[in-house]
């Protein structure tokens, strides 16, 4: 058949072009002599890629075939840091730890699925360095359900790191699943005060550090508070100083914290009923605590005592402005929204 001219200047010597389906196609041809037919016959060989008006698009890389030439640079660094993990790991998970820490190294470089790793650790210098590491599909899964069962090797692992740690950081986020196989996917109460089954994951990091050196998981149902002294006390720390944010705090919050023998601080929103604004309300300065200096800012505050806890009010006079002139624009600018001067007031 004849082609276009942006086809056939790409028709050299040792090619062939193949039209299928409405696309053209090129690829590598040789020709070997056939006994039986007594003439050259055409074999077609390596494909080149697909012929389009904007020039030759060529192949992409095979997947999942290892190459010659191993990758260094990134894996090597890894590696160097990774001492102490690596030690640590031997020590705790002697018969898998090679496993594990190549697996996390790739995951860091290629954030790549479980079916890709094996063949990023042959093409890796990590299968110089780390010999023998069974990555296969279905050996990794396996790997990931041994390592599930081995909470106390976690623990102690997980715990190696949270020595010489002053400040630590907790959060607590849920994941939301309609699964019925998770024994730990039960309905709770999140932040947004849906109602729903999830499995809440508690993280733990390190602020000296900059590390994230210990996770949970809990059932769905289980409140936040009533997960901290469990957790505490399975990572062995026991003194600590739990500082929450707003949406932290509840009575129900506040009295689980107290009964478990917990100190903490916790920021209080502006509408709770705890604080008393009558020293704002009077003007007076003379009657607070006193100040300390912020930003470059100056912030005055006193404290009180209320229920049994110590309460610190704080009052940055350059904040309080700034919200006055933001919520007096609005009224002119966004009535429809609920902007208005007894609301300001």
């Amino acid at each position: 058949m004849d082609y276009p001219d942006w086809v056939t200047k790409y028709k050299t010597k040792g090619t062939a072009i193949h039209y299928i389906r409405g696309h053209y196609y090129l690829y590598e041809i040789t020709s070997k002599w056939n006994k039986e037919k007594k003439r050259p016959q055409k074999i077609t060989g390596r494909y080149l890629g697909v012929i389009t008006p904007q020039g030759l698009q060529k192949p992409r890389p095979k997947q999942g075939v290892p190459t010659a030439i191993k990758e260094y640079g990134s894996s090597a660094y890894l590696l160097t840091i990774a001492e102490e993990i690596k030690q640590q790991l031997q020590r705790y998970f002697p018969d898998m730890w090679k496993e594990i820490l190549v697996l996390s190294i790739i995951r860091v470089m290629y954030h790549c699925p479980l079916k890709h790793v094996g063949i990023h650790y042959q093409d890796s210098w990590l299968s110089e360095e780390i010999s023998g590491a069974r990555l296969s599909k279905n050996s990794l899964h396996s790997l990931l359900e041994d390592i599930g069962r081995s909470r106390n090797n976690i623990v102690g692992f997980l715990s190696r790191f949270i020595t010489g740690s002053e400040r630590l950081l907790i959060d607590l986020t849920h994941i939301f699943s309609l699964s019925e196989g998770i024994s730990m996917n039960e309905r709770g109460y999140n932040s947004k005060l849906e109602f729903m089954p999830q499995v809440n994951l508690l993280f733990l990091f390190s602020y000296d550090k900059q590390l994230p050196l210990y996770y949970r998981l809990l059932p769905g149902n289980v409140r936040d508070v009533s997960s901290l002294g469990i957790t505490l006390l399975e990572i062995g720390i026991e003194d600590a100083i739990i500082i929450g944010d707003k949406g932290f705090y509840s009575d129900n919050n506040r009295r689980l914290l107290e009964e478990g023998g917990f100190r903490f601080i916790l920021p209080l929103k502006r509408n709770n009923r705890l604080i008393d604004y009558s020293r704002i309300k009077d003007g007076d300065k003379s009657l607070f605590d006193g100040y300390f200096r912020y930003m470059d800012r100056y912030i005055w505050y006193y404290r009180i005592e209320n229920k049994g806890s110590e309460i610190c009010v704080y009052l940055d006079e350059k904040l309080r402005l700034e919200e006055e002139s933001d919520y007096l624009s609005r009224i002119e600018t966004h009535p429809e929204f609920g902007y208005t001067i007894e609301g300001f007031h």
